[in-house]
């Protein structure tokens, strides 16, 4: 097919876009009035994309098939060659098959995000230019548009175009049609010129109209290219005899199907009704003459097995002029006749004209089937069927409301399953549906609202729980997790969670996981240590279980983190990574960001800010694409806290203080006090001691508030102290070393240790006592050796040499300060480095020549010679081994030797 008569300018854009495929990838929408020709051009280029060798996969959505879950994937997916499909891995194929039907479910429920990412991947595959053509998007099945829309917020670079059609004025699932994305180009299709019109009638039609006549079908068709060629098939019709004209589009549609026999009329009533129409499955209600003659008519369009109607107008108006008695007898005809539970559902829900309670337990089980395929918004509409035939009184009618709901939350209408639970829970006295709305509400504004609002929910319903243990199990460990402003009050719950679990004779394997790590979660939270035993354990229970939990919700994620924060950075990354790579092997993708959101900061603490950023980076473009809103602000936090230690300080406010605000606006406490406690770093990045200490304390106050004591979670202690001790508010800050210390003993955290040390020596210097100051420094350098923490081993530094600089020990003070700008200087925390190098200024003695050894390496080089161990010369000389290590790596560079043996005997020679 050649370009579309007066579709230049589009057709031309469109052109432009396949042959530009191989530079830059596209999002092309076609939108305008009905019959207006949007499909003609989009078939044009779809055809030229063919021409130029692209692979085109085409999905051509109809208003039947929206109610039918990944239609227009399946028909997407059927453009590739069975062997791109071999090519993913078993879990992402399964994804795939059963959420397509091309394989039975195996008894767990396919994630809608997992046919997402599969889908990416399948897609990625295909090494060649690829397009995606779409017609009538605004028709697409809800599981496939978020296919789309996942799709279309991940198009790489180059290589990809999507293009599609949407009617102007219609609502569309696809959310890329109201969120514009990059790349994305809106042709607006207006109407035919006079000289257009005359072409296409002659082309389609084949007769010429005379001036008059084709002035007057433009005039009443406004240029609407379907609307003139039905004109002038009605006028050409008559023959000899003029026929007068219809008046509008619809009044056309409505005579062109009006000759029809009842027969075809009622094969094109089946054809309607079918979501997926086939001649075999036409033939099974309606006759092969009756076929032909709506094929013969031009009404439908027969290929390949397929019938579909040659425009959408004419599929509405058979709608419209169908009775509702004629709908009901035909969808029970095809429910009869169906093999299928999704479609039989659908079409014993419409032909239903009353409450029927067979009719409904038929539906719950295409709702299962929905469910299980990973078509969530199928079976929130099967769903809603099942409650408008359930009889009054009947008690299922409770479990199909909430069903209702869990579905809708599914499909991320969460505020329609908040209105479908509140409406339950007022509606019905069974007290264990309450509960269960109850529970289920608890959930949701966890997931949406605020902690205070699920800890209400959740409370009303552990007090309908009764004495049913498994319930009071599951609410109590609810109550934990949901009690994110109380850890007190959570480590509470968990434990009554686990005592519970523990007393019953026989406790599903899922529940007692679920109670041991509420209790191991919660008690690290609140300072009482990281039970690593018992994580494992929940993770032993979870592998046994029917139903493990999702990964990201797994007792091995939830290690992975807690190791982080307890200093384990090593076997925390080990099992971090792992998590990752099961969730991208697993097509799990709503778990991906879990550890994306972990890794950033256990690389920034371990001096690796290149792969902290990156992963935050990946972290935030996954969130958005995801629609996880909350892991967004989560992947936001993680590049500021970045951009924060390199001293790109604005933009690390910013984002602080807008999400502060949100977190102020809801009572969000847990992010409130990791927010001022960014907000108070920056400010002491500056040096601005008092606006730092005015969000620190702020940050401390609140969690001791929320009992959130795990000295793990709070990494900005040192600012703190320093930023107190500078403002010479000592009482406060002895305090605060009192506490923190006693808990970073106790818990052996080596980096809580250190930051309380250092702000002790700086504490001790401030009040006199030198000696004091230098053990704390001392002991402040010794707990690094345990773990790699080169960003806190330069503030030590920085501090340290602060201390002696103003005990007038200028030769020791300069050797901390070089040390700490070297280091700062390494990992790119420019504003520090600089901060360094302004104290170093500040020491007045001549810098040392890099030929000649300090004091400090003139020590160190002779204890070394003599045979002094590296712990030794550390004690003798108030050094970590660390530092000891290296100035020997200096001091071999200075002398030129490469071992202890070469530095003894060049000590040696030099003492001779």
């Amino acid at each position: 097919m050649g370009a579309p008569i007066g579709r230049d300018d589009e057709h031309r854009a469109l052109t432009l876009a396949i042959d530009a495929i191989g530079s830059v990838s596209s999002v092309l929408l076609l939108t305008g009035e009905a019959g207006i020709g949007k499909s003609v051009v989009w078939q044009s280029a779809v055809d030229a994309a063919r021409d130029a060798g692209a692979v085109v996969l085409v999905a051509r959505a109809t208003v039947a098939e929206q109610h039918f879950g990944y239609a227009a994937l399946n028909d997407l997916v059927s453009g590739l060659d069975e062997t791109c499909l071999d090519g993913l891995p078993p879990p992402q194929r399964r994804a795939i098959d059963v959420a397509l039907r091309r394989a039975d479910p195996d008894g767990t429920d396919v994630d809608p995000a997992a046919v997402a990412f599969a889908t990416a991947r399948l897609l990625a595959a295909v090494d060649a230019p690829l397009v995606i053509a779409l017609d009538d998007l605004q028709w697409l099945d809800r599981p496939s548009a978020a296919v789309v829309d996942y799709l279309v917020s991940r198009l790489p670079a180059a290589g990809r175009v999507v293009m599609a059609t949407w009617r102007a004025g219609l609502a569309s699932p696809s959310g890329f049609t109201a969120r514009p994305v990059d790349g994305q180009q809106v042709l607006d299709i207006g109407p035919l010129t006079v000289a257009s019109v005359h072409h296409i009638v002659k082309d389609r039609l084949g007769q010429s109209l005379t001036r008059p006549t084709l002035m007057r079908i433009f005039d009443l068709s406004g240029g609407n290219p379907l609307f003139a060629l039905e004109l002038a098939r009605h006028h050409l019709s008559g023959g000899a005899q003029e026929q007068p004209l219809p008046t509008t589009l619809r009044e056309a549609m409505q005579e062109r199907l009006a000759p029809l026999s009842p027969a075809c009329r009622h094969a094109l009533t089946v054809i309607s009704a079918l979501g997926r129409p086939s001649v075999e499955r036409a033939m099974e209600v309606a006759d092969l003459q009756a076929l032909a003659e709506a094929e013969s008519s031009g009404v439908v369009v027969i290929s390949a097995g397929r019938i579909g109607f040659s425009h959408p107008l004419l599929a509405a108006e058979v709608d419209a002029g169908t009775t509702v008695a004629d709908q009901v007898a035909v969808h029970r005809q095809l429910a009869a006749t169906s093999t299928d539970v999704e479609e039989r559902a659908q079409h014993l829900a419409r032909a239903a004209t009353g409450p029927d309670a067979t009719v409904a337990a038929e539906i719950d089980a295409a709702v299962a089937a929905a469910r299980t395929r990973g078509a969530p918004q199928v079976a929130a509409e099967l769903a809603q069927f099942a409650i408008a035939v359930t009889p009054a009184g009947d008690p299922a009618r409770w479990a199909r409301r909430h069903a209702l709901a869990v579905h809708l939350f599914s499909a991320g209408e969460t505020d329609q399953a908040r209105q479908v639970l509140e409406a339950l829970d007022a509606e019905t006295t069974d007290p264990t549906w309450r509960m269960k709305a109850l529970r289920m509400l608890a959930e949701i504004a966890y997931e949406s609202s605020t902690a205070d609002e699920a800890v209400s929910y959740a409370t009303a319903a552990l007090a309908l729980a009764g004495d049913d243990p498994l319930a009071q199990i599951d609410l109590h460990a609810t109550l934990a997790r949901v009690h994110y402003n109380d850890f007190a009050l959570a480590l509470h719950h968990a434990r009554m969670a686990r005592t519970i679990a523990e007393a019953q004779a026989d406790v599903p394997a899922d529940v007692m996981a679920a109670s041991i790590l509420a209790e191991a979660m919660t008690a690290f939270l609140a300072g009482e240590g990281l039970d690593v035993a018992a994580y494992r354990e929940a993770a032993v229970l979870e592998a046994a279980s029917g139903a493990p939990p999702r990964l990201a919700d797994s007792a091995r994620a939830a290690l992975a983190a807690d190791l982080k924060y307890a200093d384990a950075f090593d076997e925390a990354r080990q099992l971090l990574l792992a998590v990752h790579a099961e969730s991208v092997e697993g097509s799990d993708e709503a778990s991906r960001p879990f550890a994306l959101s972990h890794l950033p900061q256990l690389e920034l603490w371990t001096g690796r800010w290149d792969a902290a950023e990156a992963w935050a980076s990946e972290h935030l473009a996954l969130a958005e694409t995801t629609h996880q809103s909350g892991q967004a602000a989560q992947a936001r936090f993680n590049l500021a806290m970045v951009a924060a230690h390199r001293g790109d300080l604005e933009p690390a406010r910013h984002a602080a203080t807008t999400d502060l605000a949100d977190a102020e606006a809801t009572g969000d406490w847990w992010s409130i006090t990791s927010l001022t406690a960014l907000l108070g770093f920056l400010a002491w990045s500056e040096g601005d001691a008092a606006q730092a200490v005015a969000h620190l304390s702020r940050s401390w106050q609140v969690r001791e508030q929320i009992a959130l004591r795990e000295p793990g979670r709070f990494r900005h202690l040192g600012d703190h102290l320093e930023a107190l001790v500078a403002l010479d508010r000592l009482d406060e800050a002895t305090m605060v070393v009192e506490v923190a210390e006693a808990r970073a003993r106790r818990l052996h955290r080596p980096s809580a240790l250190n930051a309380t040390l250092r702000g002790k020596g700086l504490l001790l210097a401030a009040r006199g006592d030198r000696s004091g100051s230098e053990l704390a420094f001392a002991e402040a350098l010794a707990v690094l050796d345990r773990v790699a923490l080169p960003f806190e081993v330069a503030r030590t530094q920085l501090a340290q040499g602060q201390a002696l600089r103003r005990a007038k020990a200028k030769r020791a003070a300069r050797e901390c300060l070089t040390e700490a700008e070297r280091a700062f200087t390494a990992l790119g925390a420019h504003r520090w480095a600089a901060r360094a190098a302004d104290e170093l200024s500040r020491v007045g003695l001549r810098a040392a020549s890099p030929l000649h050894l300090t004091e400090t390496e003139e020590l160190i080089a002779g204890l070394a010679a003599s045979g002094a161990s590296t712990k030794a010369i550390a004690a003798t000389a108030f050094l970590s081994p660390r530092t000891v290590e290296s100035n020997l790596t200096r001091i071999y560079r200075k002398l030129g030797v490469t071992s202890r043996a070469e530095l003894a005997a060049l000590v040696a020679k030099r003492g001779g």
